[in-house]
């Protein structure tokens, strides 16, 4: 999946229609794969359709733009679930 398909997931999660998010939204999604990246999620993972890279991404945003004024959750379930991805043989890049 291209990230121009993880942007339209995550806005369809988010419930918004306007062109004019994606301005805002576009630099989180690129900064959550940077994120992932640094642990160590191979960029080949993230460019998949894998639920849970974009699971990731969505958690990383939703964290960003405090949602639903849940920023501290979000963050929490994203860092598990970047962590538990850089551990796991299926999207580590030195496994």
């Amino acid at each position: 999946m291209c990230i121009e398909g993880v942007l339209q997931r995550i806005k369809n999660t988010l419930h918004v229609t306007d062109e004019e998010i994606e301005h805002e939204l576009m630099p989180e999604i690129l900064s959550a794969i940077e994120d992932m990246q640094r642990v160590g999620v191979t960029a080949a993972d993230i460019g998949s359709n894998s639920g849970l890279i974009i699971k990731c991404v969505e958690l990383y945003v939703k964290w960003q733009i405090d949602y639903l004024g849940q920023a501290e959750r979000f963050q929490k379930n994203y860092e598990r679930l970047r962590d538990s991805l850089s551990q796991g043989s299926d999207y580590n890049s030195e496994s």
